[in-house]
């Protein structure tokens, strides 16, 4: 699973330290240096995003998946909330808008509400405060905008004036949520880039969000271009000096090191696009917590695809949140829930990706257990039994086999080989064209004949 997070750092100059959100976590800054260096493991290159060609990837559309795991009552967050239900399906409505559909009051007011939904304030009552503050927040930015002098930009103005105040509390790599950056003041990228860009919108500013998808060993990251005439800006929000981040890198005397990810395997992405990673980040927050919340974070993936429905790192955290959660009821012995959850899962599957996977799993799962308790006659009939429900499963039939060969090698250890053969017949009244069971048995054979 990915979440798109960053990580403070610094480079050298003569004049100032300057923070950089990264994509991963360091381990120390770097000590006083004889030269200017520049430390940059996050987006120092210069460039513009490309969009590339995205595809809704399941089936089914997310609410219809929603809905069913609310039907099935597996609790909230599972179950959306209604007022929750409304503002989604807005989102859902405008997945395939043009541009110039988004430049609209009325698109500016669903994108905050969108953000403050993601962040888990979801009711007109509970948003209120929330929503007066930001309005306060606006007017506090038009007067630092105006009173910049005239050689700043407005945007390197805004991006001050958020640090100095509703961004005071300082970088948190997992405080990925709008609304508690005004509750404590602490961000990351993404809640600092939800910040900038709402207050930017209404200061007039042409903003375009980036999204770098995260990968193996990295974290994704969020920031944004400025675009002011012909003239584009690189803006990094966890740095208070973070305006024109390119420039400042491109000074002589300034060199990076390490790797930085360029802009361009990034897209962009609008402002509900970036409800969506919020959405997603909460979602990866609830599978990684001390007790996990698995379905929870099904949920929140597809609340994620329902705002951007186009973002392959969502869809592919749901399906890692789905296979997680089947593995944790399964250990809880709920088997039979387990299907019901896996049958709800599958319609997230193209059916050219072997659809009854999760299925599958279940029964997997369920013989393992016993297999594990070493109830190895069980173990062998419950793969068997799922083969009927899965048909030509290699995942079942390889740990049935597993299974037999255990179940055997307590007679063998033993050299009760007769034991052993008798194992074998039974592996092979279920499976009776395994080459593996037969060439064991074989074996056995053998041994007896030795003896």
């Amino acid at each position: 699973m990915t979440a798109i997070r960053c990580m403070p750092l610094a480079w050298r100059t003569n004049l100032h330290w300057y923070f950089l959100g990264l994509l991963h976590e360091s381990t120390s800054l770097l000590p006083k240096l004889t030269m200017v260096v520049a430390i940059a493991i996050g987006l120092a290159c210069s460039g513009f995003a490309e969009d590339a060609e995205r595809n809704y990837p399941f089936p089914t559309v997310p609410r219809s998946i929603l809905e069913r795991l609310g039907e099935m009552e597996l609790g909230e967050p599972a179950a959306v909330d209604p007022a929750e239900w409304i503002i989604l399906q807005e989102a859902w409505t405008l997945r395939d808008s043009l541009d110039a559909e988004k430049q609209t009051p009325e698109y500016d007011q669903l994108v905050v509400k969108l953000m403050l939904a993601a962040s888990g304030v979801v009711t007109e009552e509970a948003q209120a405060p929330y929503l007066r503050k930001l309005e306060a927040l606006i007017a506090g930015a038009r007067v630092a905008v105006d009173k910049g002098k005239p050689e700043t930009h407005p945007g390197d103005s805004l991006i001050k004036f958020l640090h100095g105040g509703v961004m005071h509390g300082g970088y948190e790599s997992g405080q990925s949520s709008f609304a508690a950056v005004f509750d404590s003041g602490i961000y990351n990228c993404v809640s600092s880039t939800a910040m900038y860009y709402v207050i930017g919108r209404e200061l007039g500013l042409e903003m375009q969000i980036i999204s770098i998808p995260g990968g193996s060993f990295l974290s994704g990251h969020a920031c944004l271009n400025l675009v002011d005439g012909d003239r584009t800006y690189e803006v990094e929000l966890t740095n208070p000096d973070g305006f024109d981040w390119g420039t400042k890198l491109s000074q002589p005397g300034v060199f990076t090191i390490g790797f930085q990810p360029n802009r361009k395997d990034g897209h962009i992405v609008d402002g509900i696009g970036l409800a969506a990673t919020i959405y997603s980040n909460r979602g990866v927050d609830a599978s990684k917590a001390e007790s996990p919340d698995r379905i929870a974070a099904v949920s929140l993936g597809l609340r994620a695809l329902m705002c951007d429905p186009y973002d392959s790192s969502s869809a592919q955290n749901v399906l890692a949140h789905a296979s997680r959660s089947i593995d944790s009821i399964t250990e809880g012995s709920r088997f039979a829930y387990a299907l019901s959850v896996a049958d709800v899962y599958a319609v997230m599957i193209d059916s050219a990706q072997e659809p009854q996977q999760l299925q599958a799993q279940v029964w997997e799962n369920r013989a393992r257990n016993l297999a594990d308790q070493k109830k190895w006659s069980e173990s062998i009939e419950k793969s068997a039994e799922g083969l009927k429900a899965v048909p030509g499963n290699e995942r079942l039939v390889n740990g049935a086999v597993l299974a037999i060969d255990d179940w055997a090698d307590e007679a063998m250890t033993l050299k009760d080989w007769d034991g052993a053969v008798t194992v074998y017949d039974r592996g092979l009244k279920y499976f009776p064209e395994n080459g593996h069971l037969k060439n064991n048995r074989q074996y056995c054979l053998g041994k007896k004949a030795e003896n």
